[in-house]
Formats: structure tokens, sequence, C-alpha cells
């Protein structure tokens, strides 16, 4: 009993860890930036060479910054 929670609570401790990576990877916004944009996926690149979510996420970063993001292409940026 006791090693099936030792692995129940390892896979729940990856998970989190996993899940917590993927949200810094996608943080896009600046800080302190806050907007009303859809978690749904579909890539497009800036101007400013960054990959939004979205063209929602990508329009709402243009709302906070001093300076103008433009939609280059649907899809990540190549770098």
């Amino acid at each position: 009993m006791s090693k099936a929670f030792v692995i129940l609570v390892s896979s729940i401790v990856i998970l989190a860890l996993a899940f917590e990576s993927r949200a810094q990877e996608t943080q896009v916004l600046p800080e302190g930036c806050v907007c009303a944009a859809t978690d749904e996926l579909d890539p497009v690149c800036g101007n400013n060479g960054v990959t939004y979510p979205n063209l929602a996420t990508l329009r709402c970063a243009n709302e906070c910054v001093k300076y103008s993001i433009h939609h280059m292409h649907h899809g990540p940026c190549r770098t």
C-alpha cells in the first residue's frame, strides 16, 4: 500500500513541476499586463520575435507595451 502511495505522490510532483515549467515558457505578456485572451493554442509570431499562443494574446500584449507589436505570420517564430 505504501509503495502505491509513493508512486502516486511522485507522479503528482512530477506533473506539477512539468506544468510549472510550461507556464514559465509561455509567459509572453509584460509584467502586470492583464487582459482577456483565450487559452486557445494557435501560435503566431510577432515582429518582436516572440511567439504568442494566439492572436488575442499578441493583441493583448500590444495594449500593454509602449511600442507596436504586429502579427508577422501564423506559427512559431523562426530563430
